[in-house]
């Protein structure tokens, strides 16, 4: 039905989203995408993330996400249009791997009427760890992009543990460091490491307080969809163009097929949108490298094209 697939997270209905209107949502989804498009602008001039966290909601940035090099910005923009340096603040907190909550007590201010935005430039390169024999490794699964590549083993005697290492973060759980927990002992009898290195998740976070239609929208691994994009040959402008330029069609129930999701297409016809349960979207993720890469060496390969993958909040659906 078009030239590519639009994989959208986390907008499975609930029960109180079931009778949302159709037309209702797909003004929220067009919404969220113009704003999308805006931010997505300075992420490409500048390489920065926009990261937008309302009252009381808490700032989802992992430390091993920022480029060593570059420094955080943060300002808090209140309602009146006048806007607050809090840079240094929100930058200690997440190099401590502390989790900040907007609110008085972590900004110094009243923040019910405004809204935290943060600019940071992500790391490009893979995040490496290495751990000694009976260590633990503890990598929380909303961290973690992809496990690129684990090791355990020493000098020139290495066993190939990824598929263990991955499994163990994306179940949320910490791994021992022994060969029992990692598959077996490349070396007996001698003390090993085990060496990891993941991509961090990296996620641009856009919200709108008080809109009663669109309120946030989270795009998903910016910079690996728009490699794909770049890789396939998806121009940016005529990619947003057809997201944003009129009213898209779909999206009723009857439409779902026997997945029981729903299903929109753009104006143009260019692209399909399809609601996807968060398993669903967190599996398209961890395999975009490989799939970049894959496209790239097979430009005519069937495969369908994934070119975002989106999570909504507009009214009661989510």
């Amino acid at each position: 039905a078009g030239s590519g697939f639009l994989a959208a997270s986390g907008l499975s209905l609930t029960s109180s989203g079931t009778g949302t209107n159709p037309d209702t949502l797909k003004s929220a989804v067009r919404k969220g995408f113009l704003h999308a498009q805006s931010a997505g602008a300075t992420f490409l001039q500048e390489e920065r993330i926009t990261v937008e966290a309302a009252s009381g909601e808490t700032l989802g940035i992992a430390a091993a996400a920022l480029c060593p090099a570059t420094a955080l910005q943060a300002v808090f923009k209140f309602a009146d249009g006048k806007e607050h340096d809090v840079s240094q603040v929100v930058e200690s907190a997440v190099k401590a791997g502390k989790p900040l909550v907007v609110g008085k007590s972590a900004l110094g201010m009243d923040t019910s009427n405004g809204l935290l935005v943060v600019k940071y430039r992500p790391r490009s390169d893979p995040v490496q760890l290495e751990l000694r024999e009976n260590a633990q490794l503890t990598l929380a699964p909303e961290t973690v992009s992809r496990v690129v590549d684990a090791q355990f083993g020493k000098d020139s005697t290495w066993a190939d543990v990824r598929e263990v290492v991955d499994a163990a973060v994306r179940r949320g759980e910490t791994l021992n460091v022994r060969p029992e927990d990692l598959g077996g002992d490349p070396l007996p009898g001698t003390r090993k490491v085990l060496k990891v290195r993941y991509l961090p998740k990296v996620d641009m976070e856009l919200r709108t307080p008080g809109e009663s239609e669109f309120s946030s929208m989270t795009v998903l691994s910016p910079f690996l969809f728009d490699s794909v994009r770049t890789t396939i040959g998806l121009d940016r402008d005529s990619y947003f163009a057809s997201l944003t330029g009129g009213d898209m069609s779909g999206g009723g129930k009857e439409a779902s097929g026997k997945s029981g999701e729903l299903f929109f297409m753009t104006h143009d016809g260019r692209f399909i949108l399809k609601t996807v349960t968060d398993g669903e979207v967190d599996s398209l993720v961890s395999m975009l490298l490989p799939y970049k890469e894959y496209l790239a060496a097979n430009p005519d390969s069937l495969l369908t094209r994934y070119v975002g993958a989106y999570r909504m909040k507009c009214g009661s659906f989510e």
